[in-house]
This record gives structure tokens, C-alpha cells and sequence, in this order.
């Protein structure tokens, strides 16, 4: 290896077969708007209420009188926390959402993740254009989210690959209603990325806050669409083309059926339970990936920042070798395998966050030749009761 000594961390898909503090809800929204006396456009700011936020300026007058949902969203997102961090950056509405998550020191998400110094985890993009803008639908919704999800996505790797990890939550504006025409978000490689279909008004745009808010409020193994969360507290719900999501079959096949499986996020109903609740967490790629859903991605991102935690401290240190065969003393391994293993045990396995750890480092390294030190993790997810199937019947007591 060359260049500057760095710990290295490899993500290892596919193997599910289907004491360091991390900022786990630490939230940024990206919105449009204008400029308050209080906060000019393309600069990031931390808010840690919702008071604050209106103090500034952003109220539901200002949402009205300039055609943007930044109180919107942020209102939405604290109604779930009640108090947090939230980063807010707002844009001009000519700002397209693939220009936002640009992979750029200068785009909106760039300014705003530095600015945070590592400390956002989650990133929520909206837009709401001018009341002239009129996008080119393609693949039955506005082209822009798209193309979004996948600059979004290489956004996202490149801050993890620098230990700033983060998702991001994209919204699905502007669907036709043609389920059959939707882009399959099943079929893509972007499991950093959400979409969110679902809204809590007949309009164009979707309830990113709402769904920003939630996971926020979540420990990371936790799922948005877990019914024991409650219902998410809106009085009706839509889709982002502005119709009732009643109008759109939940029978088994049916047209909600078919959201679901190309991977949006939607408000759905329960019969004999009250309000709506959140259809599910996908990311843009396919079920195979063991990223699929945004609860294991937050989880694996905590191993991630935790392990981290425990390795760059060992960074050019003076390591034991055994005198016989130069190899790694086996003190030295077990010692490694047993601090990691506890920092993500106390902070994960015994919040409930993850099942159990595993760390592995081989003793037959020849760390004098290579100045290489391999370790192995495996964290242990939860499961997801995701399709309960029951057997009723009758049965006849015979003495």
C-alpha cells in the first residue's frame, strides 16, 4: 500500500443470504425558497427546535407567500422528535435536486455536510420549482428525481469513504398516477437512497420531513413502517400526482402492491387500526442487496463509525510479532478482537441495535513485510417479522 497510513474499512455485501458516540439522528434538509433577514440562501445552518427555525424567519406565512414547504418539512420533522438537530440549507426553486446532491464542494449538500463536520446522517432533498415549471415526465415522474437518486448516491459514497456516512432521503415529486410507468427503483444500484412517494396534501410534492423526522426519532435498526411505531399522524394521505392513495387498490396484487415492490415509500391503512402508517424503508436497489432496506444501511453505518473509532487509534503503532514466526503475537490479536467487539456490543448488541458481533484477525499476517493489519467484522442484524403468514382453523376437542 501506499500514500498517507489510514484505516481502511470495505463494506462486504451479500451475506445475509436475501464506547464511541455516534450522531445516529442527526438530520439536513435541502429545501427551496428565498433568503430570510436571518439566514441567506446556500448557507447551512443548525437548528435544535422548532422555535428556532420560525425565529428565524421560517414560518407557514413565509411557506405561502413564497411558494416553498421549508416550514413544511421542518415542522414535520420536529412534530416526530420533538427537539434535534436538523441542518438546513435553503436554494433558489431554479436549483434542480440532482444539482443539490452534486458530489461537489459547492452544491447545496456539499456545503451543508462539511459545514456539519460529519455530524449529518441522514439528508432529506425536496424541491419545489416555479409555478412555471413544467418537467418532461419520464418513467412516470419527474425526471429530475431520477437522476437525483443516482448523484445522490455517489454523494453519499464518497462522504462515507471519508467516515462521514449518510443517506439520503429523495422526493419522489411530480408522479403521473401510472404505476405501470414508474421508474423500478428495484432494479437500481443506489442503496444509500430512499424515495418517498408519499404526501400529506393534493399536491406535487411529497412528505420528506415527515419521513426525515421518523428515522431520526428511531434507534437505527428500526424501521419507519413498524406498526408499533403508531401511526404517523396525518389526516389523509396521498401520492406526490395529488390523489387520495384510497384510490389506488390495496388488494393483494394491487396497485399499492405494486408501489411497494418498485421501492417508494407511501402512507398506507390497516383495517381495524386508526390513521395511516408507512408502507416500508427501500433503497434504490434490489432486494438481493443487503442494503435493500434504509435500517440495515443506518445500522451497518454505525458499525462503520464505531469500529473506526476503535481501529485509527492502532494506526502506526509498534505491534508485537511472535519470536519464532514473526507473525502477529496472538496477545495482540485477541486484545484488538476483544476491544472491538465490546465497543460495538455496549453500543449496538446491548441497545438492541444489532443481534451480536463478530471479529476475526488472523494470526498468520506477516504484518513486518506488509504493514497491513486485516480485521474481519460481522455485525449481526435484527430480523424483520416483514410477512406474517397464520394457520386458522377450527379443531373439534376429543376426550
Amino acid at each position: 500500500m501506499t500514500g498517507l497510513p489510514r484505516v481502511t474499512i470495505t463494506l462486504v455485501n451479500g451475506q445475509l443470504g436475501g464506547t464511541v458516540a455516534t450522531a445516529d439522528g442527526v438530520a439536513g434538509l435541502i429545501a427551496t425558497g428565498i433568503a430570510t433577514g436571518e439566514l441567506a440562501l446556500n448557507t447551512p445552518k443548525a437548528y435544535f427546535t422548532l422555535e428556532e427555525v420560525e425565529a428565524d424567519g421560517f414560518t407557514a406565512d413565509y411557506d405561502t407567500d413564497n411558494d416553498s414547504d421549508v416550514y413544511r418539512h421542518a415542522a414535520a420533522f420536529y412534530d416526530r422528535v420533538g427537539a434535534g438537530e436538523l441542518w438546513l440549507i435553503v436554494v433558489a426553486n431554479t436549483t434542480t435536486m440532482t444539482q443539490m446532491v452534486a458530489n461537489t464542494v459547492t452544491s447545496a449538500a456539499g456545503k451543508l455536510l462539511a459545514e456539519a463536520n460529519g455530524r449529518v446522517r441522514l439528508l432529506g432533498v425536496t424541491r419545489r420549482p416555479a409555478g412555471t415549471y413544467a418537467a418532461v415526465v419520464t418513467e412516470g415522474i419527474d425526471p429530475d428525481v431520477s437522476a437525483a437518486v443516482v448523484a445522490a448516491h455517489t454523494l453519499a459514497l464518497a462522504w462515507t469513504a471519508k467516515y462521514q456516512p449518510v443517506r439520503v432521503v429523495i422526493e419522489g415529486r411530480a408522479f403521473t398516477g401510472v404505476v405501470g410507468d414508474l421508474r423500478n427503483n428495484r432494479e437500481g444500484t443506489q442503496n444509500r437512497v430512499l424515495v418517498v412517494l408519499g404526501n400529506d396534501r393534493p399536491d406535487a410534492t411529497a412528505f420528506v420531513g415527515l419521513v426525515l423526522g421518523a428515522l431520526a426519532a428511531l434507534p437505527v435498526q428500526r424501521k419507519i413502517s413498524r406498526v408499533k411505531n403508531g401511526e404517523i399522524g396525518i389526516t389523509e394521505a396521498y401520492l406526490s400526482n395529488g390523489a387520495s392513495i384510497r384510490t389506488f387498490s390495496d388488494a393483494v396484487g394491487g396497485a399499492q402492491d405494486a408501489l411497494h415492490d418498485k421501492g417508494y415509500v407511501f402512507a398506507r391503512r390497516f383495517v381495524g387500526k386508526n390513521g395511516y402508517f408507512f408502507s416500508s424503508d427501500p433503497t434504490c436497489t434490489t432486494t438481493a442487496d443487503d442494503y435493500s432496506s434504509f435500517a440495515r444501511g443506518r445500522v451497518i453505518d454505525k458499525a462503520i463509525l464505531l469500529s473506526y473509532g476503535v481501529l485509527v487509534d492502532e494506526l502506526e503503532d509498534d505491534v508485537d510479532v511472535d519470536a519464532a514466526t514473526g507473525r502477529l503475537a496472538a496477545g495482540v490479536v485477541k486484545a484488538l478482537q476483544s476491544r472491538i467487539e465490546e465497543v460495538v456490543t455496549a453500543e449496538m448488541v446491548v441497545r438492541g441495535e444489532a443481534s451480536g458481533v463478530q471479529c476475526l484477525i488472523s494470526t498468520a499476517q506477516n504484518i513486518i513485510t506488509t504493514g497491513v493489519l486485516a480485521v474481519r467484522l460481522r455485525v449481526i442484524p435484527k430480523g424483520y417479522s416483514t410477512y406474517i403468514t397464520e394457520d386458522l382453523g377450527f379443531a373439534i376437542q376429543t376426550q
